[in-house]
């Protein structure tokens, strides 16, 4: 375990009360999304305690902190709740989110939990106007959710993930594309392997990589990680790869 994801563990708050909805975080890159503690769900790989974004800048102080965890609290309460009250949160989220944009993103930071495959599970049932992106390292649980035409499920991997689990996302992504499918990492100058769908060059406050400079970025990579790229600035919605079936085919 590495300090910043130990620090980050220790600064999460633990005695937050459930509230009554889920919160909506917004992101100048991705748009609209849900955060959820990544000290309660997040599996990261030993590179990811170093890397994520989620250990620094705002999304890592202390009343960002607090609503990641309200939002773990409330997916707790929505995996366990009658199937009114969970369709009643699914159409006032997506309420909220669709007078803004028609995709939303879970999640910022954070990862599955039973109550968010419920919830997810049945927004994309109750709303299939709606783009619903799912990023994950726990691909057992992303196993759970629906193949269903809204539904992207991003599984995401870097150098240090292990074996077992990269396994688990290649047999998932093998059987359920194009819905599910693959994304890299990339720390370095190293090439990406082959199989990655889109990769990420790993980038940290509004510094892009080195290694992405003066076309050196694989053709793969996300256009807002590349020096010089597109715009961080709706970068996600002008994009749309992660959360459009076509455009990955």
């Amino acid at each position: 375990m590495t300090p910043k994801f130990r620090r980050l563990q220790l600064a999460t708050p633990t005695d937050r009360e459930t509230p009554t909805r889920l919160f909506i975080s917004d992101n100048s890159k991705t748009g609209l999304s849900i955060n959820v503690s990544i000290a309660k769900t997040c599996r990261p790989t030993p590179a990811c305690m170093e890397y994520c974004y989620g250990l620094e800048s705002r999304i890592r102080m202390a009343p960002a902190l607090a609503r990641q965890v309200d939002n773990y609290n409330r997916f707790d309460y929505l995996g366990r709740t009658s199937e009114h009250n969970l369709r009643r949160e699914v159409l006032g989220v997506a309420y909220e989110v669709q007078a803004r944009q028609d995709f939303l993103r879970f999640f910022g930071v954070g990862d599955l939990q039973p109550g968010s495959i419920r919830f997810i599970n049945a927004m994309s049932i109750e709303v299939p106007e709606l783009d619903l992106w799912v990023s994950t390292r726990k691909f057992d649980m992303a196993a759970q959710l629906l193949e269903r035409p809204n539904l992207h499920v991003m599984l995401s991997l870097d150098h240090s993930t292990k074996e077992a689990f990269r396994q688990q996302a290649f047999n998932l992504a093998g059987e359920r594309a194009p819905q599910f499918y693959l994304a890299w990492v990339q720390v370095d100058e190293t090439p990406p392997p082959p199989w990655a769908s889109v990769v990420f060059a790993e980038h940290h406050i509004g510094k892009r990589a080195e290694f992405t400079d003066e076309g050196k970025a694989d053709p793969r990579t996300c256009p807002a990680t590349v020096a010089n790229g597109s715009d961080h600035n709706n970068a996600c919605e002008q994009c749309r790869f992660c959360f459009n079936t076509e455009k990955r085919e």
